[in-house]
């Protein structure tokens, strides 16, 4: 492991070093990521003063298909993770994809997040941006009630549909927030969400796929046809 020790501080490091950051370049991006996690690990408080502008930098590099691959990228990711509130990284996140011109894969990120963390707990109020932003995606049209939408996605050779992927495990991990959301909609958005709902209800291959790290308990939940 590499091993790092700084004369400046944490935190005017971080500024320089995300200074650096933008615009994106592809031979600097890459190099950021392991100076991002030694510090991390090591000063985890520079997380509180610079959690937005970290995030906002992962959310743009994570535009390029090449950090999938780049195993010190998905390292960084990992103990970013794991060193924030996930509540807090979730909905700077949200935040960020809001204000930005351009698009930027915050369903990946945390859908990331889920798989790194098992402990994650919503409020209501992020569950509600989340949901209200995935709805707008045209592509969660193209899977609703398709259980099999992870499965036939990673067998394939097509591109993951991130949007369906998320809206199923937020059904799954956060069911009855996702109903109470539901309930106050209008009958077209009820209808895009039902179908994500029962799929999360009644399919346990469906839950298994988008949680195949653990299973998760669903007995007791609310009948969906609450939302009708």
């Amino acid at each position: 492991a590499m091993s790092i020790r700084f004369k400046e501080s944490p935190s005017q490091i971080i500024d320089c070093v995300l200074t650096t950051a933008v615009p994106p370049h592809k031979k600097v991006t890459f190099l950021i990521p392991p100076i991002l996690s030694e510090i991390i690990l090591h000063h985890p408080e520079v997380l509180r003063s610079h959690l937005s502008s970290i995030v906002e930098f992962t959310l743009n590099t994570m535009v390029s298909k090449q950090s999938q691959t780049e195993a010190q990228f998905q390292q960084f990711l990992s103990v970013l993770i794991l060193e924030s509130d996930p509540t807090y990284l979730i909905d700077q996140s949200l935040r960020i994809a809001d204000k930005c011109s351009h698009p930027l894969p915050y369903e990946s990120f945390i859908l990331r997040a889920y798989e790194v963390r098992d402990d994650i707990i919503l409020p209501y109020n992020i569950v509600s941006h989340l949901l209200t932003r995935l709805l707008k995606k045209p592509s969660l049209l193209y899977s609703n009630g398709n259980s099999s939408t992870v499965a036939s996605n990673s067998n394939s050779n097509e591109p993951r549909n991130t949007a369906a992927e998320l809206f199923t495990l937020i059904c799954v991990k956060e069911m009855k927030s996702v109903q109470r959301f539901g309930s106050g909609q209008t009958p077209e958005v009820k209808k895009k969400i039902i179908p994500f709902l029962r799929s999360a209800q009644l399919h346990p291959s469906s839950r298994e796929e988008v949680l195949s790290h653990r299973v998760v308990d669903l007995s007791g939940v609310t009948d969906i046809r609450e939302l009708k």
